[in-house]
């Protein structure tokens, strides 16, 4: 999380909040009843995120996406033309290229990405 531009709870903005690392930490006192056991306050965050700088490795695998791209515009995985024949797939896995990552490169943006975040509700 870069920076935190507003939070709400159960649609309703609120100030009573802090940031502790990666986390946003509410007051119990920032909604206007207390949550049941059937549904607790809905809390959305609104932020930004990213890296700054972008990592080494991002840029390359995006110019390598970028590239494949205008190389072969129509994700064509061969072609032939008189006696010059073009594959264009990873030889060792068979994988088809094109817009679409390879499985390296889904494997080395992985480290980079969050499924998920914890709001944590707790007095101050």
């Amino acid at each position: 999380m870069v920076d935190v531009a507003s939070v709400s709870v159960d649609g309703v903005s609120t100030q009573d909040w802090w940031q502790e690392g990666q986390e946003i930490l509410l007051r119990s006192g920032a909604w206007s009843s207390p949550p049941t056991a059937h549904r607790p306050p809905q809390v959305t965050v609104t932020y930004t995120h990213g890296f700054d700088p972008v990592p080494g490795d991002i840029k390359a695998i995006v110019a390598q996406a970028a590239n494949r791209v205008m190389v072969n515009p129509g994700a064509v995985r061969s072609e032939t033309v008189g006696g010059e024949s073009v594959t264009y797939l990873i030889p060792a896995t068979g994988e088809a290229l094109g817009v679409l990552l390879s499985r390296t490169e889904q494997r080395v943006l992985d480290r980079y990405r969050r499924t998920s975040g914890t709001v944590q509700v707790r007095g101050r």
